[in-house]
């Protein structure tokens, strides 16, 4: 059975903070890794493969959890407990887990809508012309590049299944 839509409400620092997903996600495939090293399988296809996705996973989410901390410190309140929401996709029973790959594009799904309102909020800011005192524009769209960067490079990693 396909997975369904699900709409989550949410402020933008919690919709950022889907981050953390990638340290589950980075966890689950390193044991895996570690649990084929040294065995027969290390040599597999299977083996290059979950390593690959663990090794990206691990840079995914240290830079990651690098950008958004410094992105969501230099909002300003009004933005950071803004309310929103995005769509989510999960399992049609509730007994099932989602895949790895779903976790990860429900993560990075999270992170983009929480940027698309801070970047329309910049977007306002500056057609307004009310910059609020301390806060660098410029700063803040060099975080989002970088997330938006990272995520670019989730969508790309490729979650081998158990038996295939």
């Amino acid at each position: 059975m396909p997975y369904k839509p699900q709409t989550i409400k949410s402020t933008v620092e919690d919709a950022l903070s889907a981050y953390s997903d990638f340290d589950d996600l980075t966890s689950e495939m390193g044991d895996w890794r570690d649990k084929m090293s040294g065995t027969n399988l290390e040599n597999s296809d299977k083996y290059y493969r979950v390593e690959e996705a663990a090794n990206a996973l691990e840079t995914i989410n240290s830079e990651l959890e690098s950008s958004v901390s410094d992105l969501i410190e230099n909002l300003p309140d009004e933005i950071r407990d803004k309310s929103m929401e995005y769509i989510i996709w999960v399992p049609p029973s509730k007994k099932q887990s989602p895949s790895r790959s779903y976790r990860c594009d429900n993560a990075c799904s999270a992170i983009r809508s929480g940027l698309d309102v801070i970047i329309l909020w910049i977007e306002e800011t500056k057609k307004l012309k009310e910059i609020p005192e301390g806060i660098d524009l410029d700063e803040i769209e060099g975080y989002i590049s970088d997330i938006e960067s990272q995520l670019d490079e989730a969508d790309g990693v490729d979650f081998p299944g158990m038996f295939g």
